[in-house]
């Protein structure tokens, strides 16, 4: 009898360690951040930054953000706002 090393069989027993596993990581909280294009300067450049500079992004309006978590992309946004506060819509995962 040959038996097929990629057919995974769940028990119960397994269907709710899983279950309970997923309770309990559904509750841990992921910072995510929200990232524009890199900038690129010199040393001369951000030696010379001072508090009320402007510092060009250099990201394209349409050019969607990349929602990351602990560095990883998750998803991509578009700029927006949300009330008084900016914010960002999800447009893929």
């Amino acid at each position: 009898m040959w038996l097929d090393s990629h057919v995974t069989y769940r028990t119960e027993k397994d269907e709710l360690a899983a279950k309970a596993v997923e309770r309990q990581l559904s509750s841990v909280s992921i910072e995510l951040s929200v990232a524009f294009r890199k900038v690129t300067v010199t040393s001369a450049e951000l030696l010379a930054l001072a508090v009320g500079d402007v510092l060009p992004l250099r990201h394209p309006v349409a050019h969607p953000l990349a929602v990351q978590a602990d560095g990883i992309q998750v998803a991509v946004a578009v700029p927006g706002s949300h009330g008084q506060h900016l914010a960002c819509q999800i447009v893929s995962l």
